[in-house]
């Protein structure tokens, strides 16, 4: 019971805090000061031209990914030219959109991307039909701008829905008689960058997650025997020594993430790109 008086008390302590933060009272934000070693948990990354040097070869997924979304790019701006699109920088920024380090990540961004645009083009055009006025058409689009923007960070494919079907509305208000022409280049461009994208993701120097496993596995090992010895070291002496325990926990927890993180991403590409996964099961059990 008197631990958990400690916790509210804590908590209560807390809430105070930042109760005075969303008041903007200066004198009590001024007063409050961080705990002791806040900057061992905060990573800094210093302006380096050693890691600028690291990160041009083939060897940094970083230099992959921008190469894979230079030759994308330059490949997508070449159909589009070569097909005359009306509006080819859809193509172009189909690809940058959809296109990410990782080829499961990129693979579901791409089938969000597709599905959403699909649907959000015919959920457009269904309410150009049904709201009669412009007045009517011009709130439609405000509401479905503030819904898209509302799940861009959370929920993509629900903002690529309601995205496609604002931006039908807004050309049709812009120029209705070249809106069915719109509509097609819209579908016929998005379809297109998705294709590019996909291709680009599986060929142009792929990252596969099994090339990353092991190490994720050995820093995992690594980071949880040493949090492992810590946590015994402190029942063995009774000695707690508060922020290399913490230290090591956020390590441990850390590198754990990263593995699961990997491991899933992997189950989600291609079963000839995967590795062992028989041996990371096993281990993993």
């Amino acid at each position: 019971m008197r631990k958990l008086l400690q916790s509210v008390e804590e908590i209560t302590l807390r809430i105070y805090t930042l109760h005075h933060y969303t008041r903007y009272d200066r004198k009590k934000i001024k007063e409050y000061k961080l705990s002791g070693g806040y900057e061992h948990f905060v990573t800094k990354t210093d302006l380096d031209i050693e890691i600028l040097k690291e990160n041009f070869s083939l060897k940094s997924n970083s230099f992959r990914h921008a190469v894979r979304v230079t030759l994308a790019c330059v490949l997508g701006y070449v159909v589009a030219h070569l097909l005359q699109l009306q509006h080819s920088y859809w193509v172009l920024l189909t690809i940058i959109v959809i296109l990410k380090p990782t080829y499961s990540v990129t693979r579901q961004r791409n089938y969000q991307r597709l599905i959403g645009t699909f649907v959000g083009a015919l959920g457009g055009l269904t309410l150009l039909f049904l709201v009669p006025t412009q007045n009517g058409k011009f709130a439609a689009m405000i509401i479905l701008m503030i819904i898209t923007y509302s799940f861009m960070r959370t929920k993509y494919l629900i903002s690529v829905i309601f995205m496609t079907a604002y931006i039908m509305i807004f050309f049709y208000l812009l120029n209705s008689h070249s809106f069915y022409e719109i509509f097609k280049s819209r579908l016929i461009d998005t379809t297109v960058g998705s294709i590019i994208a996909f291709i680009a993701a599986y060929i142009l120097v792929p990252s596969w997650e099994k090339t990353q496993l092991n190490t994720y596995v050995t820093k995992a090992l690594q980071a949880s025997k040493h949090y492992f010895e810590m946590v015994a070291t402190t029942f063995a002496t009774n000695v707690l020594i508060d922020l290399d325990y913490k230290l090591s926990r956020k390590e441990a927890f850390i590198e754990q993430a990263n593995l699961s993180g990997g491991f899933t991403r992997m189950m989600n590409e291609p079963k000839s790109k995967q590795g062992d996964i028989k041996k990371y099961i096993k281990w993993w059990c």
